[in-house]
């Protein structure tokens, strides 16, 4: 026989009692006591427009919505504006449950070292969201069970933090996301937590765009990483992460630096970097088909003893050069980036005109 469907009970907040709807509730909080105390089914809580002080903590099956508003007079059709907003306390935390929220503004403002959303446990799945901290990182992931898959979001304007933090084991996933203008790096990632983002932008942070530190691990795919004040993807000691098709370009310092870590860097294009494009120190690194250019260093900077595979690479117009290599590293080296790297240098034809 098959399983009987489940129910699906919706509830609705409505923050102005004028017009309000029988049934419904002034805050989130209230519509949460129902699914608390109601059966273990997934509730939806759809969520008219208005500032939430509140401090929500998920436990249960519960989607959380920015409800549709009907179009009123010159007014078309749209997603209502919702802020949860808090002070002191972590804005929404996901421990043990599995929820959805989608096209909410998640505010922490104040009060001590707390996220704008944090997850402890469980899976959270957010889509549209806009979060922020001033205390801390904007989304914390933290711990074997922690999941948080993120599409369409923007983590911004840590005052203090990162945009995202991932460790403890967390798992956090990020698709068509923009991290931005954190006071520290954009997504940290670091003791056995892992990442895996696809299609993102990480610009204009304060410190680089994203650091695996030691236990880090993950993939970043097709991403756009610029104008980060020091690199754009800082690889640590103890870490393994892969890179493929990501764009790392115009960041302060190198777009790419690798010191004692393994390391899978393939089909990036590295451009525009103040320093150099890629900074290796040592550990296990693979460069396959990856474009360096117009770096005002060298387009590859080796320093350390490492194990490394370069093939197939291009190098056009860096300004200090397309590699240099000390002889620590260089003996080892050279004939292998002689050999496969240094076939496809190609540099621009001048545009100035001769004088006569």
């Amino acid at each position: 026989a098959m399983p009987p469907k489940q129910t699906v009970v919706e509830l609705r907040v409505v923050q102005n009692p004028v017009n309000a709807p029988e049934g419904s509730f002034r805050t989130i909080a209230e519509a949460f006591t129902v699914v608390e105390s109601g059966a273990d089914v997934p509730h939806i809580i759809h969520i008219g427009a208005g500032v939430y002080n509140e401090a929500l903590f998920i436990k249960k099956h519960v989607e959380l919505v920015a409800d549709h508003e009907e179009a009123q007079g010159d007014q078309e059709a749209h997603t209502a504006h919702v802020v949860i907003e808090t002070t002191g306390i972590h804005a929404v935390t996901v421990a043990d449950s599995d929820c959805k929220i989608k096209n909410l503004t998640i505010r922490l403002v104040g009060g001590g070292n707390w996220h704008g959303l944090h997850v402890c446990g469980g899976k959270v799945a957010a889509e549209g969201c806009k979060i922020q901290s001033t205390r801390s990182s904007c989304v914390g992931v933290c711990g074997e069970t922690a999941v948080a898959v993120l599409s369409h979001c923007e983590l911004y304007e840590s005052a203090v933090g990162a945009g995202l933090v991932v460790y403890g084991g967390g798992k956090a996933t990020l698709n068509d996301c923009s991290v931005f203008g954190n006071a520290l790096t954009g997504i940290e990632v670091r003791d056995q937590g892992k990442l895996e983002a696809t299609h993102c932008k990480v610009y204009d942070n304060r410190q680089s765009g994203i650091i695996f530190g030691d236990g880090g691990q993950g993939t970043l795919t097709e991403c756009d990483i610029y104008h980060n004040f020091l690199s754009g993807v800082e690889v640590q000691m103890g870490s393994h992460p892969i890179l493929s098709k990501n764009k790392l370009r115009n960041n302060g310092q190198c777009g790419l630096t690798i010191n004692g870590a393994e390391a899978e860097v393939q089909e990036n294009e590295i451009e525009s970097n103040r320093m150099h494009g890629a900074q290796i120190g040592s550990g296990h690194i693979v460069f396959k088909n990856n474009h360096f250019s117009y770096n005002v260093e060298c387009g590859i900077a080796v320093y350390g003893d490492l194990e490394a595979t370069f093939e197939t690479n291009t190098f056009r117009a860096n300004l200090g050069g397309p590699w240099v290599a000390t002889p620590r590293s260089g003996d080892k080296l050279v004939p292998q980036l002689d050999h496969n790297t240094l076939l496809h240098i190609e540099y621009p034809e001048s545009d100035e005109e001769d004088d006569d």
